[in-house]
């Protein structure tokens, strides 16, 4: 894929409305701008054993850890990604025990654990993961963690953990059985776009902060 080949697919208002932010309104700082020429390697995310919040105050009250026995999260991917993903020849594919769905996206199972939504401590574990290939080269993005009140969803890749995707969205709706997320909205994370590029042999230019698509969350409830 030539350099002139993606810019013009980019330059697309019909295809990128959400990438460039050129055909609506939207916060200007998630309208993806010129990239850098030089390579970064992707943002550290934090550590997995990071200390939970502080004790709620009245301002913030608590919402009580549940059991999580395991469930589901599905990544559906946006039209926006599925074209500009096709357009670079690159391919989302799980990694067992993940699956990819019907709609092209991909359902990774939930690891058991205890799981606090208002803590920033609180994440959900999966197993399996996503591999990004392109021209017989791949990047594998795996042991995925959703942490929602900090707003990311973080991987191993490469031997280290980064910040596969930045997300956001509702909070979650719980009941004695299930805990869910319906719609969460998810970026790739600062860095991976280039990482995708170094890795899949400089193929495959993505733009950094691709509206990738939503995650669904379902959670199952041990009690």
């Amino acid at each position: 894929m030539t350099a002139i080949r993606l810019a013009t697919i980019l330059g697309s208002c019909s295809l990128l409305p959400f990438v460039l932010g050129a055909c609506g309104d939207g916060d200007s700082g998630d309208r993806a701008g010129p990239q850098p020429t030089t390579t970064t390697a992707p943002t550290q995310a934090p550590e997995d054993d990071a200390p939970n919040t502080p004790p709620a105050t009245d301002d913030e009250p608590a919402i009580a850890a549940v059991s999580v026995a395991g469930g589901t999260t599905t990544l559906r991917l946006s039209p926006t990604a599925g074209s500009v993903l096709s357009a670079v020849g690159v391919e989302l594919r799980p990694i067992a025990p993940a699956r990819k769905t019907d709609a092209g996206g991909v359902r990774l199972p939930i690891e058991p654990g205890r799981f606090s939504p208002a803590s920033r401590g609180g994440k959900l574990r999966h197993t399996g993961g996503i591999e990004f290939t392109a021209a017989g080269r791949s990047l594998r993005a795996t042991d995925l963690v959703l942490a929602p009140d900090q707003g990311a969803v973080t991987a191993e890749v490469d031997g280290r953990r980064v910040k596969l995707f930045a997300v956001r969205g509702a909070d979650p709706e719980t009941t004695k059985d299930v805990l869910r997320y319906d719609e969460l909205d998810a970026r790739l994370g600062a860095g991976i776009a280039d990482e995708l590029e170094k890795q899949l042999g400089g193929r495959a230019p993505v733009p950094d902060g691709l509206p990738i698509g939503r995650l669904q969350v379902r959670a199952d409830v041990d009690g």
